[in-house]
């Protein structure tokens, strides 16, 4: 994950997960987006969309990639210059291990579901 200060008070944030292998999961296997409590309980998520991505102490939204096919979002911090960094350490301190969690088993399970997505469309016969 990197944080880079792009505007006035806009900040990125990129992952280290493709933008390809979250939206390709949203479909495939939801389920790997997602970090649970020792419960079973949905705590974090990640997904993609084209508009109105975003962060939130659950979620993030990514609605834009890098270069380098990176997922990323970028957002707004309405606090004083002087405040800003604070304020964008706060915001993610709390979600920062959940996203490094994803980081970290997001390609394997895109792998996995692409790998069974390819099987199945090869075993697709035509009368």
């Amino acid at each position: 994950m990197k944080i880079k200060k792009s505007h006035d008070n806009i900040f990125t944030l990129t992952s280290e997960i493709k933008y390809e292998q979250i939206e390709f999961l949203q479909s495939a296997n939801p389920e790997a987006l997602s970090v649970k409590d020792k419960d079973g309980n949905e705590v974090f998520a990640v997904g993609v969309c084209t508009k109105g991505g975003g962060i939130s102490t659950s979620q993030i939204v990514f609605n834009d990639k890098s270069t380098e096919g990176c997922a990323r979002v970028s957002f707004a911090v309405n606090v004083p210059a002087e405040e800003q960094k604070n304020a964008v350490a706060s915001t993610i301190a709390g979600i920062k291990d959940y996203l490094d969690k994803l980081e970290e088993s997001v390609p394997k399970a895109y792998d996995e579901a692409k790998k069974k997505y390819e099987g199945i469309l090869s075993s697709i016969t035509e009368d």
